[in-house]
């Protein structure tokens, strides 16, 4: 388990791959509505990002299906 902040694990997405779409603002909303799970750490909110990870690749993953429909 690798415990990150959402702002945390972004700037390692994108130093992992540059040209990744995914914004700062779409991980927060994805932590607000409990996509990604998440809890607090005194002001802070804390992922995994193994999970977070998972989350994008299921989401990548289910955009392709519907554009093959």
């Amino acid at each position: 388990m690798k415990l990150r902040t959402v702002k945390g694990f972004w700037k390692e997405l994108k130093e992992t791959d540059p040209n990744c779409a995914v914004g700062l603002p779409r991980l927060r909303e994805a932590v607000d509505d409990g996509t990604i799970p998440s809890f607090s750490a005194g002001k802070r909110r804390l992922i995994d990002a193994d999970t977070a990870l998972s989350f994008l690749f299921k989401g990548a993953q289910g955009e392709n299906n519907q554009q093959e429909k």
